[in-house]
């Protein structure tokens, strides 16, 4: 069985398309919330690594997942009924866009499928869960922005080129991007991903930088400062 340990929860992943990712653990770290007990939505659990970082951290928080791939869905329900959080996680078997809740949602993430009409491979879940068309990721933005409360925020973990077409592209819809993190591969490859925070409110654009690894292929500072605390192990 394969099985990712984390401090506070471990996750199975031997059926879901896409496995425990840098990706997931920067964005579960870098999330921030004043409210004492958010509502949390995590568009496209996967396996659930996001929403239980989020349900570690926040320890009042109320999180429902999201997973339309149906051995996803079963190992994120498997992971979250494993952990000592379970009482406030719920997944839901369902794309974004096809979920209804009457419930608006404080804080929105996801790590959505971010190869935008790219080259695809041979194995259809592994599509689902990295591609998407132009006009199926705008969907997905729009459905998940519906779902945001009015003093909720969206966070994303994009590739920059689709970052800056993303914060163009809410900016006319009326989103004001809040946060933006960059994170770098090291100092050779910059840029690998950004984390961005939108919310209806215009304010002073926050901005970061951390690097997740040294030249040499040795955790960075940054990331043992910054997602460190998240390992089995110490880094």
């Amino acid at each position: 069985m394969s099985i990712f340990h984390f401090r506070d929860f471990s996750i199975v992943q031997d059926q879901s398309p896409l496995k425990v990712g840098t990706d997931a653990l920067l964005l579960g770290a870098t999330v921030q919330t004043a409210l004492q007990t958010p509502h949390i939505l995590d568009v496209g659990t996967g396996t659930g690594v996001i929403a239980l970082i989020l349900a570690s951290r926040f320890e009042d928080a109320i999180i429902e997942a999201l997973e339309p791939n149906l051995q996803a869905f079963t190992e994120a329900q498997l992971n979250f009924e494993s952990s000592v959080f379970k009482s406030r996680l719920l997944v839901h078997q369902t794309r974004v866009e096809a979920f209804e809740n009457q419930q608006k949602f404080d804080l929105i993430v996801s790590n959505p499928p971010y190869f935008i009409d790219g080259l695809k491979s041979d194995n259809l879940g592994l599509n689902q869960a990295k591609h998407l068309s132009k006009d199926a990721f705008k969907q997905f933005l729009q459905a998940s922005l519906y779902l945001l409360s009015p003093e909720g925020t969206l966070w994303l973990i994009l590739p920059k080129e689709i970052a800056l077409k993303t914060i163009e592209d809410l900016a006319h819809q009326g989103f004001f991007l809040q946060r933006k993190v960059r994170f770098h591969s090291n100092s050779l490859k910059l840029d690998a991903r950004w984390v961005l925070a939108f919310s209806r409110s215009e304010a002073e654009l926050q901005e970061k930088s951390f690097f997740i690894r040294n030249n040499d292929g040795t955790y960075h500072q940054d990331y043992i400062q910054h997602v460190g605390f998240l390992h089995a192990k110490q880094l």
